[in-house]
């Protein structure tokens, strides 16, 4: 059985958290791993400003919303590819309006 929309927001949760107990471990910066324009992986120290400065996917649009931005949030996990998920994804763009610009965001 795939991923849930429930067990995705709640992963992303349960990353910030691992992120602001990284963070405190070590000044309040995380280690995170960039890469150049050629090509080469450099590692980083980033700082994390605060807790309210990680969001969740849900948390942005939430706020996007908050101050009158006409956004959505719509999330179909797709890690076992079924025909109801492919539907899912059908019958939300297709409720959309023809001018709706609409983002997709695949994670690897």
């Amino acid at each position: 059985m795939g991923m849930k929309r429930l067990n995705v927001d709640q992963m992303e949760e349960d990353l910030r958290g691992d992120v602001l107990m990284e963070a405190s471990r070590h000044g309040n910066k995380i280690l995170v791993t960039d890469e150049l324009p050629d090509g080469e992986m450099v590692d980083q120290w980033e700082p994390v400003v605060s807790n309210e400065s990680l969001k969740t996917m849900l948390e942005v649009y939430q706020e996007l919303q908050a101050e009158g931005y006409l956004v959505e949030y719509a999330r179909v996990p797709v890690t076992e590819p079924k025909d109801t998920d492919f539907d899912a994804l059908i019958r939300k763009i297709s409720q959309a309006d023809i001018n709706t610009e609409i983002i997709f965001s695949c994670q690897i």
